[in-house]
C-alpha cells in the first residue's frame, strides 16, 4: 500500500512539476522513583493514524510544526501576570498558524502548577479539538530556588501519538538530558488518502560542555533513523529503498556552525528552520530523504509578544517527492550490559569518534542511510573506549551487516 502510494505520489509530483541506550516509554510498569517514567496523555494513540483530509490543490496535505522552550514557569521578561495568560497565548498563536505539532522544552511542574497540563487544555479551548502530550522528565530544575521544579521535555499533537520513545543520554553534563520521540498522526496523506505518519523529536541538549552537547547531539540522530526503522515509519519506495519521515527540533544550546547541528547533517538530516543563517540556538531538522519539504519558516513570539526567554521556531511543509535513500545496519550479535558504538573508515563513520547504537531484537544496532554502497571496515567499542577484540570487520554500505564482538 505506501508503496504504491508513494510511486503514485512521485509520478502526479513529476506530472504536476513538468534523523545512553533508548528507553521504551509506557504509562506502566516499573520505574526509579528518581526518574519520573515517559507518560501519555489522551487522547489515546492509535495505530495506523486517521484519515486525512486533502486541501484542493494541494496534493498529500500540510505540516506545521513548532518548537518552543518553555522557560519552566517563570514569566519574567514577559508580559503576562500569570502562566495561565502566558500558556492561553501560545494556544492562540498555535490556533492561528494552524500548528499541528509542538515540541517543547523546559515543560516544568510544581505543586499547584503543570506547565503541560496547561498548555494542553489552553491547546485544546483555542483550536476547538484534543490534543494528546508525551512528556519525559529530564531533571530537577531551579533547585534551591523558590522556582525549583521538574523539568521536562514534551510533544503536543493535534493528532494522535503513539510509540513514545525516551533516550537517556550517555554522556551529560551539569544537567540530565534526554530526548524525546514519538510517532504523531498527521493531515498529510498519501494520495491513496492514507494519514502519513511522522516520526518527531524534541530536544534539550546541554548548554555548558561542549563535548557533552556534540555527543547528545549525535545520539539523538542516531536515535531518531534507528527508531524510524524499528518503529516501521520509513515508506517503502521500492528496490530497497526509502524515504524516512523524521523531524528533530529544539533547543540545542548551540548555533549551527557548531558540532552539535553539524552532528545532525552529518547523520543526514537538513536544516529547515533557517537558523543555519542566524545566531539562533532553536534548530529544527528534517531527515532529507522525508516526503515533504519546507514551504515557509518564521520566528514567533519576539520582543513585546514574548511567551519566554527563547522565540518559537514555526515551519511548515507541504507533501514533495521524496528521495530515495537505503539503510545500512550494523548489529552486535549478543547482550551486552555497556552501551556501544561503531567506528569505521567510511563517512559518517569515522576511527576518531564512535556513533551509538541502540539495543534491537537481534543485540545492539546502528542504522544509517549515510553509508554509500560499497565495502567498508567497522569496530564495535564499549562506551566508545573499549575496542573490540580482534580484527577490523568487513560490510557492505546499503546491507545489512552482523558481528559478535568480544571485549576484554
Amino acid at each position: 500500500m505506501l508503496r504504491r502510494a508513494i510511486a503514485a505520489l512521485a509520478l502526479l509530483a513529476a506530472c504536476s512539476s513538468a534523523s545512553s541506550d533508548g528507553q521504551k516509554a509506557s504509562s506502566g510498569g516499573a520505574s526509579d522513583a528518581s526518574t519520573p517514567p515517559v507518560n501519555d496523555a489522551a487522547p489515546a494513540a492509535t495505530d495506523g493514524g486517521v484519515e486525512a483530509d486533502v486541501s484542493p490543490g494541494l496534493l498529500g496535505g500540510k505540516l506545521t510544526v513548532l518548537t518552543l522552550n518553555l522557560h519552566c514557569l517563570k514569566t519574567e521578561g514577559t508580559v503576562f501576570a500569570t502562566n495561565q495568560d502566558r500558556f492561553a497565548a501560545i494556544a492562540s498563536a498555535v490556533a492561528t498558524e494552524d500548528v499541528d505539532v509542538v515540541l517543547a522544552q523546559e515543560v516544568c511542574s510544581m505543586p499547584g502548577a503543570d506547565a503541560r497540563t496547561m498548555l494542553t487544555d489552553a491547546l485544546g479551548k483555542a483550536t476547538g479539538t484534543s490534543w494528546s502530550s508525551v512528556a519525559a522528565f529530564a531533571h530537577r530544575a531551579w533547585e534551591g530556588t523558590p522556582d525549583a521544579a521538574d523539568e521536562s521535555v514534551a510533544i503536543f499533537s493535534r493528532g494522535a501519538l503513539s510509540s513514545p520513545h525516551e533516550t537517556v543520554h550517555r554522556v551529560q553534563g551539569p544537567l540530565r538530558r534526554v530526548t524525546l520521540g514519538a510517532t504523531v498522526a498527521t493531515r498529510m496523506s498519501t494520495p491513496e488518502r492514507a494519514s502519513l505518519s511522522v516520526r518527531v523529536y524534541t530536544v534539550h541538549l546541554d548548554y555548558s560542555t561542549p563535548v557533552a552537547r556534540g555527543l547528545q547531539a549525535r545520539e539523538a540522530a542516531g536515535a531518531a533513523v534507528f527508531e524510524a526503522d524499528a518503529e516501521r515509519v520509513a515508506l517503502d519506495l521500492g528496490g530497497g529503498a526509502v524515504a524516512l519521515p523524521v523531524l528533530v527540533a529544539g533547543d540545542f544550546n548551540a548555533t549551527s556552525a557548531d558540532p552539535a547541528p553539524q552532528a545532525l547533517r552529518d547523520f543526514g538530516f537538513a536544516e529547515t528552520s533557517g537558523s543555519a543563517s542566524t545566531q539562533r540556538i532553536d534548530h529544527v531538522f528534517v531527515h532529507r530523504s522525508a516526503p515533504f519539504t519546507r514551504e515557509a519558516s518564521k520566528v514567533l513570539f519576539e520582543g513585546a509578544a514574548a511567551v519566554s526567554d527563547h522565540p518559537g521556531v514555526l515551519v511548515r511543509y507541504v507533501a514533495s517527492t521524496p528521495v530515495p535513500v537505503k539503510l545500512t545496519r550494523i548489529v552486535a550479535r549478543g547482550t551486552f550490559p555497556a552501551p556501544l558504538s561503531v567506528r569505521g573508515n567510511r563517512a559518517p563513520l569515522s576511527w576518531d569518534q564512535g556513533w551509538p547504537g541502540f539495543p534491537s531484537s537481534a543485540g545492539v544496532a546502528l542504522v544509517t542511510s549515510e553509508l554509500p554502497a560499497g565495502p567498508f571496515a567497522y569496530k564495535f567499542l564499549r562506551q566508545d573506549t573499549d575496542w573490540a577484540l580482534g580484527a577490523d570487520v568487513g560490510g557492505s554500505g546499503e546491507a545489512d551487516n552482523a558481528a559478535s564482538p568480544a571485549f576484554p
